[in-house]
């Protein structure tokens, strides 16, 4: 019995909570032969797009694996190309029917120096579909990290660029060695050092924007715990004190974040230019001891704000 094979093509459209990954394909043709019953069949090619940035993929992903289940059953690897190429090409012949799943595992190296990549970083599968003759049939299979990153803390929630913040979380991939980041609104901020798989400090950007401070690891965009405000200016109330020896006065830190509101309770660091007047604590408390002139300095990165004092 010959074979007809009849044009069948699977658009197989990669998705997940981060920009999709499209990979395109094309059905192949072949003219009918009008000797025997005709078997059904059809050949998909595959191209996987491999993104570079924040992705569905992960970034330590070196191959796909696409297991196909109905029908006919069918196992294929898709390598990530070497020398950073963007693209990957595989092919899938299967016969018309019902009941088909398509499986997607993508895997890393388990450990540097492993030749065989067998760690699995991120999976999904398809709902059931048809493969018809002389159709294109849509499938969309949703990936999902197996190491999401997710912040579970963080301190201070406020700051100027510059700022070091130290974050709490789960999953920032520090055991394998993967590039750790923090998004400030639309800003990763790129100095990060991290201790270990839920501990890591990061410097608000010089661009960055108050927003939800999203963690992002191995190219894979993580759960935030709360919204980091960014300041743009420091003030001090009041700007020139007098205090009697003996006595104590408290000064009030002001702030302005980028979106130009005023921002109550702004995290500083206190500073007195001189200790021979006396000294101030964390909440701005200034206790006089001695007399002469001095400043009262408040910053939060490169940020920075004075206020000037008299001791009689």
């Amino acid at each position: 019995m010959r074979k007809t094979l009849i044009g069948v093509g699977l658009v197989l459209s990669v998705a997940g909570c981060q920009a999709p990954l499209l990979p395109s394909v094309s059905p192949v043709h072949q003219p009918t032969t009008s000797a025997g019953a005709p078997d059904e069949q059809g050949r998909v090619a595959v191209t996987i797009q491999w993104p570079y940035r924040t992705q569905v993929i992960p970034t330590s992903t070196e191959k796909l694996r696409l297991t196909l289940a109905g029908p006919t059953s069918q196992t294929i690897d898709i390598l990530r190309p070497d020398g950073g190429g963007p693209t990957s090409t595989a092919s899938l012949t299967l016969d018309v029917g019902t009941g088909y799943t398509l499986a997607i595992d993508a895997l890393a190296r388990q450990n540097q120096g492993e030749l065989d990549p067998t760690l699995l970083v991120a999976s999904g599968q398809s709902d059931p579909f048809e493969v018809a003759a002389n159709k294109v049939t849509s499938v969309r299979v949703a990936l999902s990290p197996s190491f999401m990153p997710a912040i579970l803390d963080f301190s201070p929630t406020n700051g100027g660029p510059g700022t070091y913040v130290t974050v709490q979380g789960l999953n920032f991939g520090r055991s394998r060695d993967l590039t750790l980041g923090f998004r400030f609104g639309g800003t990763v901020a790129s100095i990060v050092h991290a201790t270990d798989d839920g501990t890591a400090s990061v410097l608000v950007p010089d661009l960055a924007t108050s927003s939800l401070l999203f963690p992002v690891t191995d190219g894979v965009t993580g759960l935030p715990s709360g919204s980091f405000t960014v300041l743009s200016q420091l003030g001090i109330q009041p700007a020139a004190s007098t205090v009697a020896s003996g006595s104590t006065f408290l000064f009030t830190a002001q702030a302005t974040s980028t979106e130009g509101s005023e921002f109550a309770s702004p995290s500083v660091q206190w500073y007195l230019s001189t200790s021979s007047i006396g000294a101030i604590d964390a909440s701005g408390t200034f206790t006089a001891s001695g007399s002469g002139t001095g400043e009262v300095v408040i910053y939060s990165g490169r940020l920075l704000a004075t206020a000037s004092i008299t001791v009689p």
